[in-house]
Formats: C-alpha cells, structure tokens, sequence
C-alpha cells in the first residue's frame, strides 16, 4: 500500500500529514517530499502529522528513516513531528538527531508546533 501525503503550508511552515505503512521506501518518499515542499516554500520548519503512518514491523526501518533524516534534512531544516503515544520510541529522532538533525517527536500537535516554532534543541 502506497504511502498518502497531504500538504499544506503555514506562514512560518510547511505541514506534512502522513497516511499508511511506514516502510523504508515510505519513509524515504515523506523525507523527499518534506524537503521539496520546505524548498518550494523557502521555508526551514517542517511539520510532520504522523497520526495516521502506521508503524514499522521492524525497528530497522526506524534506524534507516533516521539514517536517510540525516542525509536529506540537516540544519538549517528543524522538523517538528507528532504521532499517537502508542506509536512513539523516538528511536528513528535518536538516530537522526545523533546524525545532526534538528527534530523532535512529540504525542500532541500542539506541542510539535510550540517547539517547532521555538529554538529550542531536540
């Protein structure tokens, strides 16, 4: 099952809302996407509404999003992301943010913006 995105842009960033398996080509094509939106947009803030991407069969797959986060998305790019607290480890932000990359996972909507919005770090 392929992987749904819907976008939308805020004046201060671009928000992702995230549908279906996550996998590593599912991942991989929410990262790209992320970054051509943020890019289209002349905007560095993503928004990540992850509510809806189920999670991986294997916490490899977290590792390599985290792996391919840092590949696509460093600084001066900071991500804010929320999911169901049923769904979070933040291994694959652990992973990124060992990378380099500014991202934070959060269980609320609310507090992703508030941070995303801040300069505080991960």
């Amino acid at each position: 099952m392929p992987v749904a995105i819907e976008v939308s842009r805020e004046p201060d960033y671009a928000e992702l809302k995230v549908a279906g398996p996550w996998t590593e080509a599912t991942a991989r094509q929410v990262i790209d996407r992320a970054r051509m939106e943020a890019d289209g947009a002349g905007q560095q803030r993503i928004l990540l509404d992850l509510t809806d991407f189920e999670p991986p069969k294997d916490e490899m797959v977290r590792y390599y999003s985290g792996v391919y986060l840092a590949e696509v998305l460093l600084p001066p790019f900071r991500i804010g992301a929320f999911s169901k607290p049923s769904s979070i480890n933040r291994f694959a932000m652990t992973v990124a943010v060992n990378r380099g990359v500014c991202i934070s996972v959060f269980p609320e909507r609310q507090a992703a913006v508030d941070w995303l919005l801040s300069d505080a770090r991960p």
